[in-house]
């Protein structure tokens, strides 16, 4: 794992984890269900953590629970696997665009990350980070693609907080997506 994937993930973690310990969360209004550390059970239930979580009594122990190096770091390899290298993140020249495409793959999986990109930049919409995408995305104008991308983001959240439950989450998902890239400015 790399230095900009190390710190885009200290990113993401401030808002998967918020002010809790380990960001463990079973709210029955989610659609990604049980989680820790924005990893739901029902995507990677094989995960050392839930045996763990599982050993613990009550929602505060839970949360509470500080989560050992050799449980952190198969957390760590589920970001880089499942969405940093599937993004490619680390190919883009604008580390800020990088960590919202990241960041926005994390929230909203990556196929809806990289085809959000991909529409903004009128290229083939294939959902995969390939080779065409990167090359674009780098000789463009970074700042204004950036912006642009941070919008379309925004707008996507708009859409669907009208789903469900969704308009509770509205304010941290717009939050999260005008701010998580700012720390590299």
């Amino acid at each position: 794992m790399t230095d900009k994937f190390k710190k885009m993930f200290d990113i993401s973690m401030k808002f998967e984890k918020g002010n809790l310990v380990n960001g463990y969360v079973n709210d029955k209004d989610d659609a990604g269900g049980e989680t820790v550390y924005g990893i739901t059970r029902k995507n990677f239930p094989k995960l050392k953590v839930w045996a763990s979580l599982d050993k613990l009594n009550g929602i505060v122990a839970k949360r509470g629970y500080k989560i050992p190096q050799d449980e952190m770091e198969e957390i760590m390899n589920v970001y880089y696997k499942n969405f940093y290298q599937r993004v490619n993140a680390e190919a883009f020249n604008d580390v800020c665009l990088g960590m919202q495409i990241f960041d926005f793959a994390i929230n909203a999986g990556v196929s809806t990350a990289v085809k959000t990109l991909q529409r903004l930049m009128h290229i083939t919409v294939d959902g995969i980070c390939g080779k065409q995408t990167v090359t674009t995305a780098n000789v463009r104008h970074t700042k204004s693609v950036r912006e642009d991308y941070r919008k379309a983001r925004i707008a996507y959240y708009n859409g669907i907080s009208t789903k469900g439950n969704n308009k509770k989450y509205l304010k941290g998902w717009i939050k999260r997506a005008e701010t998580c890239d700012k720390v590299f400015l």
